[in-house]
């Protein structure tokens, strides 16, 4: 509108003149102080920082993170929560990724899911670290394939690793089976006493150990040891429930029944 028109030359050089000083001080690179107070430039320095911080205490501070990621996943573990606990467990070991105990745990989780590539893959890194409870499942599963004769090594192996006396009671009572499962009844018997003897109120060694006195001939052993077999755990020791089916099952449990 011709209202809104300079007025004069002189107002129009007025206007040139201002927008001229806004252009130049747009072109001129800011100073370092300037830098310095921009919000952008400050969150960089803050993450920066951060990150010099984590590099630096990185080795101190990731061993503990891992433990404590791995005690979270041994606890959702107990209350059968398993998918959670898997995910703690792979968090331990992505801060440590030597942590036995981490793989071994995730390993037992992967067993549990039906996953037995990925319980293979763990349970034998862990025992390349020395973890004497990853034997005892690996050798369980050769067991459970079948696999009878080559399970025997990582059950020693894993004796001679082992301090828990828990651990070196799954140890032999899984010998026990693999013995068992090849007709060494003898030597199964010795290896099963000998985990009655670690822990005698835990039932499974019990339960392995009727079958084999069944084998060699000692009735009243047989008796006994079926007497502190319950049910629940004979569903989980698929050597017993094959015996059981067997023809000494009603003649067996009849004669408990009476004793």
């Amino acid at each position: 509108f011709p209202r809104e028109r300079p007025q004069s030359t002189t107002i129009i050089l007025q206007r040139l003149a201002a927008i001229n000083h806004s252009l130049s001080l747009a072109k001129s690179p800011p100073t370092q102080r300037d830098i310095k107070k921009s919000p952008l430039m400050r969150r960089r320095m803050a993450i920066a920082a951060c990150l010099f911080l984590g590099i630096m205490t990185w080795p101190f501070a990731a061993p503990k993170i891992a433990v404590a990621c791995n005690k979270r996943g041994v606890e959702l573990h107990k209350n059968n929560r398993v998918n959670e606990a898997e995910f703690y467990y792979q968090c331990a070991l992505l801060f440590k990724s030597d942590y036995a105990k981490a793989h071994y745990n995730l390993g037992y989780a992967y067993e549990q899911q039906q996953k037995r590539e990925l319980a293979d893959i763990h349970y034998k890194i862990a025992m390349e670290y020395g973890n004497a409870a990853a034997h005892s499942n690996f050798g369980r599963l050769l067991v459970l394939d079948k696999n009878c004769q080559a399970a025997l090594p990582f059950f020693f192996k894993g004796l001679e690793l082992a301090t828990k006396n828990s651990v070196k009671y799954a140890l032999l009572a899984n010998m026990g089976r693999a013995q068992m499962c090849q007709q060494l009844y003898q030597e199964a018997r010795n290896s099963l006493e000998k985990a009655i003897a670690l822990a005698g109120d835990r039932p499974e060694a019990h339960c392995l150990l009727a079958p084999v006195l069944e084998a060699l001939g000692d009735r009243l052993g047989t008796l006994n040891k079926l007497d502190k077999c319950p049910g629940e755990v004979r569903r989980k020791l698929p050597e017993l429930d094959r015996w059981l089916i067997a023809q000494t099952r009603d003649r067996l449990l009849q004669e408990q029944k009476h004793r």
